[in-house]
Order: C-alpha cells, then sequence, then structure tokens
C-alpha cells in the first residue's frame, strides 16, 4: 500500500514539474510566422549558401599551383619507375642464380664409374670430380708472390717455381 502511494506522489511531482517546464517554454517562443515572404526570403538566403558553398569549391583549383602539382606527380611516377626497374634487375639476378645453381648442380652430379667420375662437360673420367671442375671455372687460388702469376693447382705452381724461379 505504501509503495502505491509512493508512486501516485511520484507522479504527480513530475506532472507538476512537466507543467511548469512546458509554461515557460511556450511563453519564451515567439509566435510563427507563415508568410509567404519570410518563407521566400529563407529560401533565398538556402540557395545564396548553396551558391557560396559552390564557388568555395570551385575556388581552390585557381589557387592551387598546378605546376607544383605537375612536378611532385613526376617525380613520384620517376621514383615508382626506379623502383621497378631495381625489382626487374632482381628478379633476373635470382633467376640467373636459381639457372647457374641448376647448372651447377647437374655438373657436380656424379656419374660414377667404380672409383671414378665422369664430368658432364668434357666427359672426361677422373678420380676428383671437384679438382677437376677447378679445370672448367678457371678459379685460380694459388699465386706466386715474386711474379703474382696465379695457378689453379698447387703442383702447377711448385712447378713454375721449379722452372723458373730458380737460383
Amino acid at each position: 500500500m505504501h509503495f502505491i502511494h509512493f508512486i501516485f506522489f511520484f507522479f504527480f511531482f513530475f506532472q507538476l514539474s512537466n507543467t511548469q517546464t512546458i509554461e515557460t517554454q511556450t511563453v519564451q517562443t515567439e509566435p510563427l510566422d507563415l508568410s509567404m515572404r519570410k518563407i521566400n526570403k529563407e529560401q533565398q538566403q538556402q540557395q545564396q549558401q548553396y551558391f557560396l558553398i559552390d564557388e568555395e569549391i570551385e575556388k581552390p583549383t585557381e589557387f592551387l599551383d598546378l605546376s607544383a602539382l605537375e612536378k611532385e606527380l613526376q617525380l613520384q611516377k620517376l621514383y615508382h619507375s626506379f623502383v621497378i626497374e631495381k625489382l626487374k634487375k632482381r628478379l633476373k639476378l635470382s633467376k640467373l642464380l636459381i639457372q647457374e645453381k641448376k647448372a651447377k648442380e647437374d655438373e657436380m652430379e656424379e656419374i660414377r664409374y667404380g672409383k671414378k667420375f665422369k664430368c658432364r662437360i668434357c666427359q672426361k673420367v677422373v678420380a676428383n670430380l671437384s679438382r677437376h671442375m677447378i679445370h672448367h671455372t678457371g678459379v685460380k687460388k694459388y699465386s706466386y708472390p715474386s711474379c703474382k702469376k696465379s695457378f689453379g693447382y698447387s703442383w702447377t705452381m711448385k712447378q713454375h717455381q721449379k722452372n723458373f724461379h730458380t737460383n
């Protein structure tokens, strides 16, 4: 029962406060003017605002420095073409490296004849294929210090020393 009384008083005060605010709001508002003159003036003001907005949208192109934008665009194109060329070169290099690796694997693939191996390049049968491949690659690891001549094998350097540098 007390709960019902509480709810009743609550709604009563709530309604009372609403009526006071409604009265104060209606007192402060101005009378509604629906005359055609006022409506036409409002429409004209809105149209002028739209025209101003349109002009503002079109105006920036007059003030923009198109040559600076064109230069920036050219720089971007140049940069992108540079990057693309670098990527193409890397791709070519990687393809070449893959081909070279496959070729080396093919060369080093051993065809055995007992304890000997057959070279795929010159078809010779040799005891040590890796030492034989120095002959084809042209790698010269050994050099004589006094004449700076290079040799692929240590024994050829020793032969050179005996033949040309003996006292």
